[in-house]
């Protein structure tokens, strides 16, 4: 044990420079992270055959201008430069300063970019992918981008993680996964999280994460088996987020034959243990299936608690008449 937190505590300090500078971002919901190296990360864009790819790169400033070493980085790649860099088609703010946003057409293809220079480095942030799937992304692109910030107090955490982690604290050890899979820091690394994961025990949100893990194939092999077994050890240890994974997976089938009827059962005891997303999922459950008094019940419970989705459905219930 104490030579393996060794070994990663050497890899976090090693890393820990990469993350000095603080810029942090919030990603969309669905986008997750599919590559990470130093200087490149690459994250999904959604589930769907052709998604889109957003592209983060750092490179240090070896010109004046932005341009300049936007078009010698293009030029060591073997791409032609961009003509049109200083004609921004946009000027998106974020707390760091203006971002330059652009748009480059090839055949089917579009690529909507942006360049921020921070701390010496220019910081470039691409979404490329087929021109239909790109537009109905933007807003969210947008809202990435915007949401750039430098956080010392993330880093002031980040370090404290990291000195609890030295300390073998099983609960620092999955907080600090959850920061490398989530991607808020330039340091993301899911091979790190892996380890500090397999390192937490038996802790369930330790379980529930690597799960989530094999489910997506987050620096793992996908493996619909080891995503199921780390669910029920999660449910187990008490993870509602596994309970509801079980749900999922028995509704789909993934990992197992389909089977509605379990998934309910998991759906059930989430709620009795004040899940509002469980209530949510069985009011939709019921729905699907004609029971709308059942699901205005389910609704009613989860929105008196806040649940937006819940209020939201619910409402429309009262406007439509269903189960009311």
């Amino acid at each position: 044990m104490r030579i393996a937190l060794y070994a990663i505590f050497s890899l976090l300090l090693i890393n820990l420079q990469a993350a000095s500078d603080g810029l942090a971002w919030q990603l969309p919901k669905g986008w997750r992270l599919t590559k990470s190296t130093q200087q490149l990360k690459v994250f999904s864009c959604g589930e769907q055959v052709g998604a889109p790819e957003l592209l983060v790169m750092s490179y240090e400033l070896k010109a004046k201008s932005v341009s300049k070493n936007v078009n010698l980085w293009r030029r060591s790649l073997g791409k032609q430069p961009l003509k049109d860099v200083l004609k921004a088609t946009a000027i998106w703010r974020c707390d760091l300063g203006e971002l330059r946003v652009y748009k480059d057409f090839n055949k089917d293809k579009m690529l909507a970019g942006t360049f921020l220079v921070h701390k010496g480095r220019l910081m470039t942030f691409y979404l490329s992918g087929k021109i239909d799937f790109i537009m109905d992304l933007i807003p969210q692109y947008k809202s990435f981008v915007e949401s750039l910030h430098f956080d010392p107090l993330e880093l002031t955490r980040l370090k404290n993680l990291k000195e609890s982690v030295k300390r073998g604290d099983q609960e620092a050890m999955y907080k600090l996964a959850e920061i490398y899979l989530e991607g808020r820091l330039l340091e993301t690394r899911p091979d790190l999280a892996l380890s500090l994961l397999e390192l937490a025990g038996k802790e369930a949100r330790a379980q529930y994460l690597l799960g989530k893990m094999y489910l997506h194939g987050e620096g793992v092999i996908q493996d619909d088996q080891k995503a199921l077994e780390y669910f029920r050890k999660a449910s187990l240890a008490g993870s509602l987020d596994g309970q509801l994974s079980l749900a999922e997976m028995s509704f789909s089938g993934r990992g197992m034959e389909k089977n509605p009827q379990l998934a309910i059962r998991y759906l059930l005891q989430a709620s009795e243990r004040g899940s509002d997303e469980a209530n949510y999922r069985l009011a939709k459950t019921m729905v699907s299936v004609g029971e709308y008094k059942k699901a205005t019940s389910f609704l009613s419970i989860a929105a008196a608690k806040g649940h937006l989705e819940s209020m939201v459905e619910l409402g429309v219930f009262y406007v439509r008449g269903r189960g009311v």
